[in-house]
Parts: C-alpha cells; structure tokens; sequence
C-alpha cells in the first residue's frame, strides 16, 4: 500500500496543475455514463447469420476407404462431404462391401462394449455401424467407422434409411459413368381405365371444371410420378376387387353346400330305391313259397306295393342324380369365380402396394450375381423380382461395381450414374503411428473389368429389364458381382454384399 501511494504523488506532482488530473477523472465519469447508457439499452451482440440446414439428399453415395482412412460423401453436385475415419484394427477388421443405412440413432449406446455411439448410423445387425468416435490416426475401432463429432452429425442429416454407403479395402474412387446397358426409367400415361383427377381452376376468375384432360394435355410420367398418380386409384381398385372376390367367395360357398346337399339327397334316394328292390325281391321269392289262399293274397298286395313303391323310388333316386349333377356342375362354375376372382384382387393388391412403396419415393436396389446366376430386385427392404440373367462366357472374375442413380436427364428418360468398383487387389492396412502397413494377400481373383465393360457381360430377359425399367428412379442402386448375398442380408436389410 505504502509503495502504491509514493507512486501516485510522484505521478500526481509530475503533472503541472490540477487540470489533466480532473480530465482524466472527467473522462473516466463519462465512460461510466456511457457505460450505463450501454446497459441501460441492452447489449449490441453482433448479428449472427443462422446456419443454413443440411440438405438431406434423395441419392448419394459414401465411400469409405480403409487404405486412406477416410471417407467420401458424394451427391447429384459432386462430392458434399469429407472426413477422416477410423475403421477397424487388425483383428476387429471392418468388413468390405456393399451395405446400406438401416437404422439411426443419435443417442445409441453400444450393447456389446458400453460404449457411446453418438450419431450412430447402422450397417450391419451384427454390430457394424458409423458413429461419432475418437480418430488416433489409424485403424482403432472394434469394427465399426468412427468419425468426428462435426461430420457424424452432418452425415447425420444428410441420410436416409436406405443410403447407400460401400467400404472399399483401397484407395478406389467413385466416378461418374454412362453407358448403353446402364438400366433406364421408363416413362408411362397414367393407367387409361382410371379415373382422371378433377381439373381445378390454375388462377384467379378460370371456372373450375370437372371434365377429363384433353387427350393433347396426357403426358408420360416417371416410375414415381405415375405411381403416385396412380395410387389412389390403384388403391380404390384393389379394393372393390377384393370386395367382389369375397362376395364370389361367399357365392361359391352357398353353391358348395347347396351341391353337398343334393349330393346326400341323392345318396339317401338311392338308398331307398336300393331298400324298395330288396323287398320286391324278397316278396317275390316269398310269394313263391306260399300254399294257402289267404297268404298268397296278402303277400301279392305286398308285392304290388313294394312295386310301387320301387318305381317311385327310382323315379325320386333319378332327379336327385340330376339334381346332384347339376348342383356340382354350379358349385365347381361358382368355385372357378371366385379363384378368378381371388387372383384378379391378389393381382390388385400387389399393384396398389407396388404403386404405394413407389410413390413413397423409397428407391429400388437391383442386384446381378454371376454366383447365383440371378437377378434380384428389392425395395424398402422386400424382394419384388427374382429372375435368372444370362452371363456370357468366360471364367474372368468381375469385381464388384456399384452404381447410383443421381439424377434425371432431360426428360427424365435418362439417369446420371455415379459408380465405384473394387477388383480384389491386395491393399495394404495401415497400422498405428511408426508402423509399417501390413501385406494383405489378394482374397481370391482380380478382375480387369471396369464399371462400363462388366456391363457387357451379362444379359437381362425381357421381362426383367422391363420390372426394373418401371420401378427406376433417383436413389436406386445397380450392383454386379461375383459374389452372392451374405449373412447380414435379412428381411429388414437390402442387399448385403461382403467382399473380405
């Protein structure tokens, strides 16, 4: 205190007079009143501009690269998002392949190691998943892709069930590709024994009409498009068919028991004339046998009534035949319409449900493998098409090539396809700082073929080109391989294809 106060008299005595000391106790009032005035406004924070929300892409396609560590987040513009990862360590090795997201969850909790997964997007039901983690620089994870906090939450927001991500062993990279044999959407009317939506008025003062479009204003629409065109109709359909198929169903029923009936009408009437002939037969030997006058008098009008009696017999056993075959014939028409029937709103029925998944936007996935010999079409997770495709011959492996439709071309006829393929090549692993990348050996053939030529490899039939070709839309997914569907593919997955 005693050196605080010699220092403020030497300042104080350096100053001539006592004026700069009152101006600067002055100045220092006036910065405390305003000051107070500043407070007595209210704080003036600078104006901050609100972050723009992440766009949540329709198609896009993640590469995770084991080699680089990293992973690549591709959309209709070009690549929208990148970021170092760190996927499994040796032993804990995250598989290569083709998976799709099938389920998210900011807050998951790992059951197998108690761990926080935030921003946790799942592969695999065995446990695979992306999620926000700690990054060494290396390989570190139990299997699993980790990333930074920033961008799990940003891929977060970006995705959608069913996006496509694929881990590739290298530094393989996705491109752009076209080709002729690239599957194209095909462009349809609205189904012609529809009704057409009611036509309203498109601006202030035009009369509102109800009256069919011009045949001029029919336009082709896309696979979704018409789908969702179509789908309330489609809907409206199945159901009256359905209707019409239990009221044939009741019908076919009625006659059924309505032909039982006759059927044990005419069992009991033949039963009858069958007891009436015994009888007469009897009587007749019995008549035979008798001496007296009396007996053989009685016995004769027993005989003449069992007679009698066996001509109505057969007469009621031979309209409860015709009777009978009448009812089976009515009862086996009947039963034919009702299985017409039963079929025609089966046929409904997958046509609304087909119609309403496509119009839900959820895009197909079509997958050909040389293993099975076969292609599959699948869609929000169910198999819709399952076909034999022809491969050509030759016994050089194909790789595995995956493409994504980005977006429509002109028209919409057309599909920009961005595509990514890995032959088998031997990668090294990169191990933890200061270690060498250990060799892998190649796990079986490399291939030569590249996203174009191995589309020149197989033939699809008819039918299934035009199955894909009216389902085909932004969002779906073209895959061949060698490979065959593995044990992660399920009912709630889409095609799961492992590599490694």
């Amino acid at each position: 205190m005693r050196s605080g106060r010699f220092v403020f008299q030497r300042l104080t005595s350096a100053v001539s007079g006592t004026g700069l000391l009152c101006a600067v106790v002055a100045g220092a009032a006036w910065t405390s009143e305003a000051a107070a005035q500043s407070y007595a406004r209210g704080p003036q924070r600078p104006a901050v501009a609100k972050p723009e929300p992440v766009k949540r892409e329709d198609s896009l396609l993640a590469v995770v690269s084991i080699a680089k560590q990293q992973i690549t987040v591709h959309g209709p513009g070009g690549i929208i998002g990148q970021s170092p990862v760190s996927t499994g360590k040796r032993g804990k090795d995250t598989p290569t392949g083709v998976f799709t997201i099938l389920q998210k969850n900011k807050h998951h909790v790992s059951n197998l190691y108690d761990a926080e997964m935030p921003y946790m997007q799942r592969l695999t039901w065995s446990g695979i998943a992306l999620h926000a983690g700690y990054l060494p620089g290396y390989p570190a994870s139990h299997g699993c892709i980790r990333m930074p906090m920033a961008f799990a939450e940003k891929l977060w927001d970006m995705t959608k069930l069913c996006a496509r991500v694929v881990v590739v062993p290298g530094t393989e990279q996705a491109r752009e590709v076209a080709h002729a044999a690239l599957p194209a959407p095909a462009l349809l009317p609205v189904v012609a024994d529809l009704p057409q939506p009611v036509r309203l008025a498109a601006r202030e003062g035009e009369e509102r009409t109800d009256a069919a479009p011009a045949l001029a204003e029919a336009r082709l629409l896309n696979p979704v498009d018409r789908a969702r065109a179509t789908k309330e109709a489609l809907a409206a359909s199945a159901s009256a068919k359905q209707q019409e198929a239990r009221q044939k169903a009741a019908a076919a029923a009625l006659k059924a028991r309505e032909a039982a009936s006759a059927g044990y009408a005419y069992r009991i009437a033949a039963r009858q004339a069958a007891d009436w002939q015994a009888r007469r037969n009897w009587l007749e030997k019995h008549l035979s046998q008798q001496r007296h006058p009396n007996a053989i008098a009685l016995v004769s009008r027993q005989f003449q009534e069992a007679e009698t009696r066996l001509v109505q017999a057969r007469e009621a056993e031979t309209a409860a035949r015709a009777r009978d075959t009448a009812m089976a014939e009515e009862a086996k028409q009947a039963q034919k319409l009702a299985a017409d029937a039963k079929r025609d709103s089966d046929a409904a029925t997958v046509a609304a449900k087909s119609a309403e998944k496509a119009a839900s936007g959820e895009p197909i996935s079509v997958f050909v493998s040389r293993k099975t010999g076969r292609i599959q079409v699948r869609q929000g997770w169910q198999t819709l098409h399952d076909a034999p495709v022809t491969f050509k011959e030759g016994t050089a492996p194909l790789g595995t090539h995956v493409y994504v439709a980005l977006e429509p071309v002109g028209r919409g006829d057309a599909l920009r396809w961005i595509s990514v393929s890995f032959n088998g090549a031997p990668t090294p692993v990169p191990g933890p700082k200061g270690r060498a990348a250990a060799p892998v050996k190649p796990s079986g053939p490399i291939s030569s073929e590249t996203a174009e030529s191995v589309l020149e490899q197989f033939d699809l039939a008819p039918d299934s080109r035009k199955f894909v070709s009216e389902r085909l839309w932004t969002g779906a997914t073209l895959i061949v391989s060698d490979q065959g569907l593995s044990h992660e593919t399920g009912r709630d997955t889409d095609f799961v294809i492992l590599t490694r």
